[in-house]
């Protein structure tokens, strides 16, 4: 998955193929999949967290969780859980 500006995009890494594509509100500041691929996360500039589900990349959960730029984000290890860090000196497990 890549991320540019407020566009993230997933890619097929044996074609090089776009599989997905979609803008977000803000620009994009992190990306990572769950443990298992079952879902991408995406962090914005604006403290948005946005999580997708890889089979058919809907929309699964979002909203607002920081007041400011998410900086760094990752599920746990059993995949149950987004762990957020952000500028605002927060982190947070959702």
């Amino acid at each position: 998955a890549t991320a540019d500006m407020d566009q993230v995009k997933v890619w097929d890494v044996k074609t090089g193929r776009e599989i997905f594509s979609t803008a977000t509100k803000g620009d994009v500041t992190a990306l990572a999949f769950s443990p298992d691929n079952q879902y991408l996360i995406a962090g914005t500039w604006h403290g948005n967290m946005f999580i997708w589900k890889t089979g058919d990349f809907k929309i699964y959960a979002g909203g607002n969780v920081h007041q400011e730029k998410i900086v760094g984000l990752g599920f746990t290890a059993d995949g149950k859980k987004v762990i957020t860090a952000s500028e605002d000196s927060t982190i947070k497990a959702t």
